[in-house]
């Protein structure tokens, strides 16, 4: 995956920070695990 044009992503981490800033400039809010778990309707792991 790239993270912009002819820039691969050296990591799941980069590709994660990268959406979180893009969430945050655009006012958007993050889920939390327990969220993304139940919108994906994931077992939770707890």
């Amino acid at each position: 995956m790239y993270l912009r044009k002819g820039e691969l992503a050296p990591s799941n981490l980069a590709l994660v920070s990268r959406t979180i800033r893009l969430a945050e400039a655009l006012d958007l809010p993050i889920a939390s695990v327990e969220e993304a778990e139940a919108a994906l309707q994931l077992p939770g792991t707890s």
